[in-house]
C-alpha cells in the first residue's frame, strides 16, 4: 500500500485505478494511528450506540473497512491482548452472522429510539445512511407482527415507542431526512 502511495505521488498510478480505490475509500495519505482509529470508532459508538460501523459509513469511510480488518486479524491472532480488552470495554462486536452483524434487540431498539429523536417517528428509510441495517430491521419487524411471530412483549414496547405498523413513507419526510443526512 505504501507503494501504490508513493506511486500515485509520483503520478504513476493511472485515474481509472484511483478512481476505482476512491470509491473503495482507499486512505492516500498515511494510515492513521491505532489511537486516531479508537478515537474515532468511540466517536462513532457516542452517536450511535455501538461499534458495528457499515462497510460504507459516508462520514469516514475507512473505519468500518478498519473493523473489519480488526476482526480478521483478531482471528489469526494479531492483535496484542490490551487492543482486544480496549475494544471489548468499548462494547465492540467481534461476530458477524452470514448475513450481516448481528446486533442484539436491545441495541436496535435503542437505534430506533435515537433515529426517532433526531426524526420524530420510527420510520426509518430502507437505506438510512448512518445505519443501513436498521431500516431492513424495522420493514422486518412489520413482516413478522403481519405472520404473527414477533412477541407481544416486543410489540407492546414498540407501541409504547409509536412505532407505526404501516409503512407511512411521503415524499415530504423523505427528502427532508436524506437533507440532513447530506
Amino acid at each position: 500500500m505504501a507503494n501504490l502511495r508513493h506511486r500515485k505521488k509520483r503520478g504513476k498510478v493511472d485515474e481509472g485505478k484511483i478512481r476505482c480505490l476512491n470509491t473503495l475509500g482507499f486512505c492516500w495519505v498515511r494510515q492513521a494511528t491505532w489511537e486516531q482509529r479508537i478515537h474515532d470508532l468511540t466517536t462513532f459508538k457516542q452517536k450511535y450506540g455501538h461499534c458495528n460501523v457499515p462497510m460504507r459509513y459516508p462520514p469516514k469511510p475507512v473505519l468500518g473497512w478498519w473493523v473489519s480488518s480488526i476482526r480478521q486479524r483478531r482471528k489469526r491472532g494479531e492483535i496484542a491482548k490490551d487492543k482486544i480488552r480496549l475494544l471489548n470495554a468499548l462494547g465492540f462486536c467481534w461476530q458477524i452472522r452470514q448475513r450481516g452483524l448481528q446486533i442484539p434487540w436491545e441495541q436496535r431498539v435503542n437505534d430506533l429510539k435515537a433515529f426517532k429523536m433526531e426524526h420524530g417517528h420510527c420510520n426509518v428509510p430502507t437505506l438510512y445512511p448512518p445505519n443501513p441495517t436498521l431500516g431492513y430491521w424495522v420493514t422486518n419487524l412489520r413482516k413478522q407482527k403481519k405472520r404473527g411471530t414477533l412477541a407481544k412483549e416486543r410489540i407492546f414496547l414498540l407501541d409504547a415507542l409509536g412505532f407505526c405498523w404501516v409503512r407511512r413513507e411521503t415524499e415530504s419526510s423523505q427528502k427532508s431526512m436524506m437533507s440532513r443526512e447530506t
